[in-house]
């Protein structure tokens, strides 16, 4: 036998034993070609699509569920302080006085905890309104109304946002909920909406200044509310426009949002859906467990809502309701609502329905998305998406007929391994269809080459889902010598220029390029840690990330300073070539950080691009640490000198409190001197404060214009210098 008819025989084989996997239906087939080295379309981004729950599940289900939160890669979750309700979390939550409120955190740090623990970002809708501030609080019915006391409202949100801050915590925000339903969510006018969101942001920037807060959180495309709401905030910071919509016409409603930011001069402003579901939660027949949002239709359904929204990049965030299925009415005296909605993902014996477990494969796959043709054909959908460890495709059927397919599957990033097939349908991973709440593998074969194929049929709204991965997992990248937390240029191996933002830009979209160092802070970037070994990298000039623009997977994409929101084209790991060069590569692309071209010139563009080993891809990371010996005057940029490096000692300077939220008492008893020079030095690497002190051997400090971070505090007479580093919390 030649190769030729051995292959042919496998390749028989094959399509036989995944034949009969489904039994085959008699419409025509239709055909499909993965191809796993041609990237396509917009990556499969898993920050993009979070969860939303309301104030009416217990705190017992919701941290009985956490877990499932990190089980299905679900890094956002949109939570309702329910302020006022009877089921708010330990409620009353919020007693005493306008003048001196009083907190019961206790099952709200729960809730906090639980989101941490499991790596979820939350966004918190500062709603409604706190007992202490309604005109007849007493029977907990009121909490729609405006609060009475503004001053305290801001009060209030600022001390929720410290205290989340001071739980190691980095929410967002949302001012209120749906305040356009009036006698639903609010009883107050437009303006009083106006001044409610005012003062919230207020005083939530007082406790934490680069808090993401936005609004107004409007229930449909209601195009007057947005551009009255955008007008009407004016100067006040804004950092996301917020609307919910509840039935699959998603395209009106970011239409409206876009038309309110162009006709408001706020294009670019990024859009939230903070509360969105396919099905409308106004109909019985779509909304409760016998029917299609729990069954299978709700995973196919998820699979098309997400390709779609994907192509949308001016909205970073689609928060899915809802996380776990509600134990009471949301409005138990609307005489539109006489059932309790089970439009949840986790039912109320906890346990997964359909949705959940598409939201999970979707979590399963890689985001660098790859070519299928056609993407769409007839009722079918189809997505894929690959890295070296891992070969994803999901089909799914939205037609009215079982639907036959054969899909042939090329160039896989491995040349040996195995193919695992998962479904959700009707007999499969879908409770309220009379099957298991959980996914299963329902097949392993071996794949020998890097090809595979597979010949089937997906039932009617169906889920199909096909893993491929090595036989030996690729090694991991080699551990880097970068501390996160230090300022670093980025310097190109091949012109000796460095990673600059483009005429020393504050504004988001500015676009980075290589220029010769000079020492501003447009060329330093200060090295985060994310997850998994991954980094973010926040230029000193703005506190903006570097991130590739609209989150492309495409070679030649620009690279840009954003505000930093968590998704993987603002992440980067750090591999090291030799010589101390490393390559910067892409979370999401899997593409490097590359000068345009081979460029020597000033201002070369620096985009990504697919690693091909050459000098303009490589950069060293050169530390920018403090030139102790001349760094004393305010305003000072502190930079390394060769000869005078900031080390490590075993004699430190003594600071008390530390951390600090007030003053500090510094002690220099060890110098032995009492004539000194001390600096203290903020997080972006300024002095911000200097004095010479004689005849004393201690100070008090001054932390009342500190914002909070790490700084450092320098103490050095004429022969010597001791220092430490001062945490500050506000």
């Amino acid at each position: 036998m030649n190769l030729q008819s051995a292959f042919i025989k496998v390749k028989l084989y094959a399509i036989i034993f995944f034949s009969l996997l489904v039994p085959f239906h008699g419409n025509a087939q239709l055909n499909f070609n993965v191809d796993f080295a041609t990237a396509n379309g917009p990556a499969l981004v898993k920050d993009k699509f979070a969860v939303y729950q309301t104030t009416l599940g217990s705190i017992s289900r919701v941290n009985t569920n956490m877990p499932k939160l990190s089980e299905a890669n679900i890094k956002h979750f949109r939570y309702e302080l329910g302020w006022g309700k009877n089921e708010e979390f330990s409620a009353p939550q919020i007693t005493g006085t306008a003048s001196n409120p009083q907190y019961n955190f206790g099952e709200l740090d729960q809730l906090v905890n639980g989101l941490k623990t499991n790596g979820v970002t939350p966004l918190y809708a500062m709603c409604y309104n706190p007992r202490p501030l309604q005109n007849n609080p007493a029977d907990g019915n009121n909490w729609q109304s405006v609060p009475n006391n503004l001053a305290a409202w801001q009060r209030i949100c600022g001390d929720y946002a410290a205290h989340f801050k001071a739980m190691g915590t980095n929410p967002m925000y949302e001012i209120w909920n749906e305040p356009d339903l009036n006698g639903i969510f609010f009883t107050g006018t437009f303006n009083d909406y106006i001044n409610i969101y005012k003062n919230a942001v207020t005083g939530i920037r007082a406790a934490e200044p680069t808090a993401i807060i936005g609004g107004p959180a409007v229930s449909g495309a209601n195009l007057d509310w947005y551009k009255n709401f955008l007008n009407g905030i004016g100067t006040t910071p804004i950092n996301f426009l917020s609307g919910h919509i509840y039935d699959s016409n998603y395209r009106q409603l970011i239409s409206t949002m876009r038309q309110a930011l162009s006709e408001t001069g706020r294009t670019g402003l990024p859009i939230y859906l903070t509360e969105y579901c396919s099905f409308n939660n106004l109909n019985s027949q779509e909304v409760s467990n016998t029917v299609i949002a729990s069954k299978a239709q709700g995973a196919s359904r998820f699979f098309s809502n997400v390709r779609n929204l994907l192509t949308y990049n001016d909205v970073q965030k689609v928060y899915f309701a809802q996380w776990i299925d509600p134990e009471t009415r949301s409005c138990p005296t609307c005489a539109w609502q006489s059932w309790v909605d089970k439009m949840g993902m986790i039912d109320l014996s906890n346990q997964r329905k359909a949705l959940y477990n598409a939201f999970k494969l979707y979590g399963s796959m890689p985001e660098a998305r790859k070519l299928v043709s056609p993407e769409i054909q007839a009722n079918i959908g189809s997505m894929a998406s690959s890295d070296p460890n891992n070969a994803s495709v999901v089909f799914w059927n939205e037609g009215t007929t079982p639907q036959s397919i054969n899909a042939t599957f090329s160039n896989l990033p491995f040349s040996s391994g195995k193919m695992e097939i998962y479904r959700i349908d009707s007999s499969n991973a879908s409770k309220y269809d009379g099957a298991g709440e959980n996914l299963t593998i329902l097949s392993t074969t071996n794949i020998t080459s890097n090809s595979a194929y597979l010949n089937t049929s997906i039932p009617v709204n169906g889920v199909l889902f096909v893993k491929m991965y090595p036989s030996t997992p690729p090694p991991p990248p080699a551990p880097t010598t970068i501390t996160p937390g230090q300022v670093y240029h980025l310097i190109a191996r091949h012109s000796g220029q460095v990673l600059d933002v483009r005429g020393c830009s504050t504004t988001a979209g500015a676009s980075v390029q290589q220029w010769p160092y000079w020492g501003g802070n447009c060329q330093k970037w200060r090295v985060e840690s994310t997850d998994n070994g991954f980094v973010k990298l926040i230029s000193l000039n703005g506190g903006l990330a570097l991130d590739v623009s609209n989150c492309s997977i495409a070679d030649g994409a620009l690279v840009q300073q954003w505000p930093y929101w968590g998704g993987n084209c603002q992440q980067w790991s750090l591999v090291p070539t030799d010589n101390g060069y490393y390559k910067v590569i892409s979370r999401l692309s899997g593409k490097v950080l590359d000068v345009s071209g081979v460029s020597l010139a000033n201002g070369a563009n620096v985009n990504q691009w697919t690693w091909l080993g050459q000098a303009n891809q490589q950069w060293k990371f050169e530390p920018d640490a403090v030139n102790l010996k001349s760094a004393t005057q305010i305003g000072d940029i502190l930079k390394i000198t060769p000869e005078n490096k900031l080390v490590k000692s075993a004699v430190k300077l003594n600071l008390y409190p530390n951390p600090a939220t007030s003053n500090v008492i510094i002690n220099w008893t060890i110098l032995n001197a009492t004539s000194v020079d001390i600096s203290v030095i903020n997080p972006e690497g300024m002095v911000v404060f200097s004095k010479h002190i004689k005849n004393a051997n201690r100070f008090e400090l001054k932390t009342s214009e500190f914002k909070s971070g790490v700084y450092t505090v320098i103490v050095k007479d004429a022969k010597t210098l001791i220092y430490n580093k001062l945490l500050v919390f506000k």
